[in-house]
């Protein structure tokens, strides 16, 4: 009886100790499940914030970019109503030169203004530049809020005089260029020029008037790009070119919404 007893109490106490042993197990397993559905929760949480807030980002940028193209279009409007303009003017007058419709560049054949390697005006050149003068400024200023430099380049071919070395002919060039922007541009600012009938525009033209020369640093060539002979007819020129105040800004713009 007595060991019947002690068997009885044995088999107890196992079971006991392995009922315990599972009941440890099994909270263990809760505690695991527990712990990974808080876990996954919170990474849960935490991505949706990350993905809310990613969705705004991309709608700010969104935002942005279709505010800076606006920007850009009316930026480009304005140019644009400027060069056609000019050209109406030029055409109205029957004033021949070379008008770049994207940019609005201007071109004027240098043989009509300079004698073969002379910076000096000729008579025939006075007489076209003050008429041409006259109204490129004109049509600028109808628009003056908007100009903010007017530049005048010359250019040459790639030709060098004789008793000139090729290591100095671009030297040569250059100030030869550079002497020809800048008697377009006293001729145009002198009051003997009689180009403007007052003096107003001409004190405005004095603070966004520049000038360059260019050498033949920017030859123009023949059927470009099918092949590379050089027109050195309109090589050997002199441009104008106008900048409205937001030509940086349309750099910037362009490059920015090129990456979209």
């Amino acid at each position: 009886m007595a060991r019947r007893q002690k068997v009885d109490e044995e088999e107890h106490n196992y079971w006991m100790s392995y009922s315990d042993m599972m009941a440890a197990l099994f909270l263990v397993f809760i505690l695991i499940i527990t712990f990974t559905l808080v876990t996954s929760k919170i990474q849960y949480e935490k991505n949706q914030t990350q993905m809310k807030q990613k969705n705004k980002d991309l709608t700010d940028a969104k935002k942005k970019s279709d505010e800076k193209e606006e920007q850009l279009k009316k930026i480009i409007g304005v140019k644009a109503d400027i060069i056609k303009d000019l050209k109406k003017r030029f055409e109205k007058k029957k004033i021949k030169i070379i008008l770049d419709e994207k940019t609005g560049a201007i071109e004027l054949e240098s043989k009509i203004l300079f004698d073969v390697n002379k910076s000096e005006l000729k008579t025939e050149g006075k007489k076209f530049l003050k008429e041409f003068l006259s109204e490129y400024v004109d049509g600028l200023f109808e628009h003056e809020n908007e100009i903010a430099e007017i530049i005048i380049e010359g250019h040459t071919d790639d030709d060098i005089p004789a008793g000139i070395s090729k290591e100095n002919g671009y030297l040569y060039n250059l100030r030869l260029s550079q002497n020809r922007a800048f008697s377009v541009v006293q001729y145009c600012l002198d009051p003997n020029s009689k180009i403007f009938k007052d003096n107003l525009k001409r004190e405005k033209l004095k603070k966004i008037l520049t000038s360059n020369g260019k050498s033949y640093s920017m030859l123009k060539y023949k059927d470009y790009p099918q092949n590379n002979i050089i027109d050195k007819t309109r090589s050997r020129r002199v441009e104008i070119k106008f900048r409205v105040g937001d030509d940086e800004m349309i750099s910037e713009l362009k490059k920015i919404l090129d990456e979209k």
